[in-house]
């Protein structure tokens, strides 16, 4: 049995990222049925017209099926789920499709392909549901044995299309999805591996004024693998005046191009990043704190995660308010599961902000501070208590680092709207900037912009520069459909980003790209070593009197091409979308997406 299509166990670059969140959408067609649609009800054969085909009567594959030029498409029907929900007999099902292959002249014994059609499939979810290729006298018994396995798949009815089966010499997929092309007029056709030979992909331009507004013909025959990309492109000229954007399925079987599938994408939706700073901040009254203190000159000379803070002070950053807690006594009854009053109400005026707590300490060896506790987003007193009291002391004795002279520092999280990580070398012009919207850790995971900034001397001058700095920059925009933020509950969750910010750039002004690259050299020419250093980029005002602030940083170590990020990532907790989401490196994700593939619809 082969997962949903033609493809196999192979899967393709075009497909991107399962977002769970479109399952929660209520999913209303742009593309309109061209063509009717025959189908077996419990009484028999019969046709659905163009005004009467609707995603809830035949399912979603069917419904994109009649909605692509019918000479495109092989010949197929549709089987009620009915039909398998009553007690119908599978030799009068059976019949019936014999009957639709005497009409259509679908001659035994050719090979058919049954494949569902859900009702509340997307395009996000292709694949999660099944195909198999079967003789005309096994239909109706193979989407029994597929039902079986569909019980806890997809929700909504699951319809079944029947349709002639396509030997290929090439297939592939077609697409102009906004994650695919920023210009709907864009196109990318994929090649799938054939034998020895890779897959690949080849982009496909429409333009009008060159090719004209519509296709002269919608003949997709050819016998030549060259041409097939030359018909590829009669599909892309199609459907670019389509209201959506589309993501075909094609089969070349060396005579003809068939389309075998058409999926819409969903109108955008998401997440404005600039919206994350769209509240106000309220003011701690520090006068009233009695167990921690605002880290003074000694705090930033003994503790690690300090002193990075100490010299970004030195190149002219006025650094937000940093907290110490380093009693002994209080730390040590917070290890033994109790919270002093003093804490108590020294927690419940700092988290009138959202709250950061960092563990550090004087005695903490070097390998070890990677697995230093720390705190998400702490947006009340019982969430800063419940943090200290059950996931502190539990961290520290899992990882060994009890008696290292613990101490806690804590932070207000700073609102912004896109945050960075950036690398530069001593002595050297060039650094790279990557940057993505929402917190740093979506950069480790999700598609970023990369900035290289030449900063024209190789010899830096010290401080926050008295003038506009003017250096060249290369930059590459990416689709970046998916960042890190916070949710209501301070919660690290991916989100979507709305349009047009999915292909707008994360760090927007020259002068703060240029900044960047300024003060993270400078870092490194002290450091006396490569450096990744943390930014905030386009700040809350009430946070921070800079739009763009350094926050962290570290001995870069690169490997193969450079990256701004750290090679360690950061372990933190990410809430998945609904109700998982895998979240890899985009060749990561291409590597288990082809080990876990269902294959294609």
């Amino acid at each position: 049995m082969q997962r949903e299509g033609y493809s196999g166990d192979q899967n393709t670059r075009l497909r991107g990222e399962i977002d769970g969140n479109d399952k929660t959408r209520v999913r209303v067609p742009r593309l309109s049925p061209i063509s009717p649609v025959t189908v077996i009800t419990n009484t028999g054969l019969g046709e659905l017209m163009v005004e009467d085909i609707s995603p809830e009567l035949i399912g979603w594959k069917a419904y994109g099926l009649a909605s692509i030029p019918a000479k495109w498409v092989p010949p197929f029907l549709v089987i009620y789920a009915s039909c398998f929900q009553a007690d119908s007999a599978d030799e009068r099902i059976n019949g019936w499709v014999a009957e639709w292959i005497k009409k259509t002249g679908v001659h035994e014994p050719r090979q058919l392909i049954v494949r569902s059609s859900g009702t509340a499939e997307t395009i996000k979810n292709r694949g999660q549901l099944l195909s198999k290729p079967c003789s005309p006298q096994q239909v109706a018994s193979t989407i029994r044995n597929l039902l079986s396995e569909l019980s806890q798949r997809l929700g909504g009815k699951v319809h079944w299309v029947v349709q002639e089966y396509v030997n290929s010499r090439e297939k592939g997929l077609l697409s102009n999805e906004r994650r695919i092309s920023l210009e709907k007029r864009d196109w990318i056709a994929e090649f799938e591996p054939q034998g020895d030979r890779p897959g690949y992909t080849t982009p496909i331009a429409f333009r009008p004024w060159r090719d004209g507004t519509a296709p002269a013909e919608l003949d997709l025959r050819c016998t030549s693998a060259l041409e097939v990309t030359l018909r590829l492109k009669l599909v892309a000229m199609w459907a670019t005046s389509l209201p959506s954007r589309t993501l075909f399925e094609w089969v070349w079987n060396g005579k003809t191009i068939h389309i075998v599938q058409a999926d819409e994408e969903m109108p955008p939706n998401g997440i404005n990043p600039e919206s994350l700073l769209g509240f106000k901040i309220p003011t701690i009254k520090l006068a009233s704190l009695k167990v921690f203190h605002l880290a003074t000159t000694d705090d930033y000379d003994r503790y690690a995660k300090l002193r990075n803070v100490r010299l970004y002070r030195e190149l002219g950053y006025h650094m937000p308010d940093f907290y110490v807690v380093d009693d002994t006594e209080i730390l040590d009854e917070v290890l033994s599961g109790h919270i002093s009053p003093k804490l108590d109400g020294d927690l419940s005026e700092l988290t009138k902000r959202p709250l950061i707590i960092r563990t550090d300490g004087m005695d903490i060896p070097e390998e070890k501070r990677e697995m230093l506790p720390r705190s998400e987003e702490l947006r009340s007193y019982a969430q800063a208590r419940d943090w200290l009291l059950l996931n502190l002391k539990s961290r520290m004795e899992e990882n060994g680092l009890t008696g290292g002279g613990l101490c806690l520092i804590a932070h207000h999280f700073i609102p912004s709207v896109a945050s960075a990580w950036a690398r530069a070398e001593p002595g050297n012009r060039i650094v790279r900037i990557e940057s993505l919207w929402g917190i740093p850790e979506g950069l480790y995971w999700h598609s970023h912009d990369t900035f290289e900034v030449d900063t024209q001397t190789v010899k830096v001058n010290f401080g926050r520069p008295n003038g506009e700095l003017k250096f060249r920059a290369w930059k590459r925009r990416r689709f970046k459909g998916t960042f890190i933020a916070s949710d209501e509950n301070g919660k690290w969750m991916p989100c979507q980003t709305a349009p047009p910010y999915d292909w707008h750039k994360s760090i927007s002004k020259n002068a703060w790209l240029f900044e960047i690259a300024h003060t993270t050299r400078q870092v490194a020419e002290r450091e006396k070593y490569a450096v990744s250093l943390m930014w905030f980029v386009d700040n809350h005002p009430q946070a921070t009197e800079h739009a763009v602030l350094p926050w962290f940083h570290s001995r870069s170590q690169p490997s193969g091409t450079p990256k701004a990020a750290p090679r360690h990532k950061r372990k933190v907790t990410v809430q998945p979308l609904l109700p998982i989401v895998l979240i890899f490196s985009a060749p990561a994700m291409l590597r288990a997406l082809r080990r876990h593939s269902h294959g294609r619809k």
